[in-house]
C-alpha cells in the first residue's frame, strides 16, 4: 500500500533485497494505476465519429445508396471501439443494428459501409443514425450523427395541348406532383408560372391566356416539406395563328349587263379590312363595280392576307355573267322584238 511504499522509499538499507522489494511494489503500483484509470473510464475525451461517405441529401423513390463509417482510435483515447448504421424511421430499409469493432482491443472500429434502400413509392423522409460505442460509459459514448434523407419529387403533367390557337379562350392545364418513381402522389402544392408572358400568361391557379404567336412555357414548381424537395417542371407548346372566314355581305350578282354598276362588301371575322378585286369583264373603285363588257364575265374575289395572328383567308370567287341587254324589261323586249323583225 502507499505506507508501505513510503517507507521502503526513505530506507536506507538498499540491500538486493530490498531493491528486488521496491522493483515489485513500483510494478504493482503501476498495474494499480492503469486498473483505477480504466474502472473509472478517465481515459481522454470520447473520439468522434467519421462519416466518410454519407448519405445525399435527398434521393429517388426507389433508389439504393451506401453509408460508410468508422470510430478511429486515437492512442490515450478510449478502447473498445465499434460503430453501427441504423435506419431509425422513414420510407427506406437497409442498415444494420448490430455493432462492427472489437470490444476487447484499442483499435478503430474499421469503415463499416451499409446499403440503405428508399422504398418505392416513398412518402417519408429516410432517418439514418450513426452510432459510435466505446469504453467510456461514464462520458458517455460518442455523440451519434443523423442524417435525414428526403425524397425526390417529379411533376406528371395534363391537359397539355399541342397546340393552341391565338384567340382561343381561356384555357385551363394541370399539374401533379409525384414520388421521383412516378408510383404515388406526394400532395404537395403547385404554382404556375409562364415563363413567356409576352406569347401567354397564367390568369389564375393553372388558367392560361394566349397574348400573341410563339411558344408557350409553363413553369410548375412543387413545394418542399420535411419529407419532399422542391421541384420545377416546364411544359411548352405552341400558340399558332388563328384561322378566319370572310362573309360577303354585299354579293356581286349573278348576271348585269355592259355598262350596269353594283356595289360589293365583305368582312372577316378578325375585322382586318378585305381587299376586293376583279377581273374580267369589270373594274372596281371603291367597292363599286363596273361592267366593262357585254361578252366576257366578270369576276369578284375577297381575300384577307392575315397578319401575326391571324391566317390569311379567301372566299370563293363570284362570277356575274355579262349580258348584252338592258336589265330593264322594256329594253330587253324591245330588243327581242327587233331581233325577230330583222329575222
Amino acid at each position: 500500500d502507499a505506507m508501505n511504499i513510503s517507507g521502503l522509499l526513505h530506507s536506507k538499507d538498499w540491500s538486493c533485497g530490498k531493491w528486488w522489494s521496491f522493483t515489485v511494489v513500483i510494478r504493482c503500483l503501476a498495474y494499480f494505476l492503469i486498473a483505477c484509470v480504466t474502472a473509472n473510464n478517465a481515459f481522454a475525451g470520447n473520439n468522434t465519429l467519421s462519416v466518410t461517405t454519407p448519405p445525399p441529401a435527398s434521393a429517388n423513390a426507389n433508389s439504393s445508396f451506401g453509408v460508410t463509417a468508422n470510430l478511429p482510435y486515437v492512442v490515450g483515447n478510449d478502447c473498445g471501439n465499434q460503430v453501427r448504421i441504423v435506419v431509425s424511421s422513414g420510407s427506406c430499409s437497409g442498415g444494420n443494428t448490430s455493432w462492427t469493432g472489437n470490444g476487447a482491443t484499442c483499435t478503430s472500429s474499421g469503415a463499416l459501409t451499409r446499403s440503405i434502400t428508399m422504398l418505392a413509392g416513398a412518402l417519408t423522409a429516410c432517418v439514418i443514425s450513426v452510432d459510435g460505442h466505446d469504453s467510456n460509459s461514464i462520458n458517455n459514448y460518442p455523440a451519434s450523427v443523423v442524417f435525414t434523407v428526403k425524397i425526390n419529387q417529379d411533376i406528371a403533367w395534363s391537359g397539355v395541348p399541342a397546340s393552341s390557337s391565338r384567340y382561343a379562350a381561356d384555357y385551363a392545364i394541370s399539374a401533379t406532383a409525384k414520388t421521383s418513381d412516378g408510383v404515388s402522389n406526394t400532395a404537395m402544392g403547385i404554382t404556375y408560372t409562364s415563363t413567356t408572358p409576352g406569347v401567354c400568361t397564367i390568369t389564375a391557379g393553372s388558367v392560361v391566356h394566349n397574348v400573341a404567336v410563339g411558344t408557350c412555357t409553363i413553369q410548375a414548381v412543387a413545394a418542399s416539406s420535411a419529407n419532399f424537395t422542391s421541384v420545377s417542371k416546364t411544359t411548352s407548346w405552341s400558340i399558332i395563328k388563328a384561322s378566319q372566314t370572310i362573309t360577303v355581305t354585299s354579293p356581286a350578282p349573278a348576271s348585269a349587263t355592259h355598262g350596269e354598276v353594283f356595289g360589293v362588301a365583305a368582312t372577316a371575322t378578325s375585322s382586318l379590312p378585305v381587299v376586293i378585286t376583279v377581273s374580267g369583264g369589270c373594274s372596281i373603285n371603291n367597292g363599286v363595280v363596273t361592267m366593262t363588257s357585254g361578252e366576257d364575265a366578270c369576276t369578284v374575289n375577297y381575300d384577307q392576307a392575315g397578319d401575326e395572328n391571324n391566317l390569311a383567308a379567301h372566299a370563293s370567287s363570284v362570277t356575274t355573267t355579262s349580258l348584252v341587254f338592258p336589265l330593264n324589261s322594256e329594253s330587253r323586249g324591245s330588243s327581242v322584238r327587233e331581233s325577230v323583225l330583222q329575222q
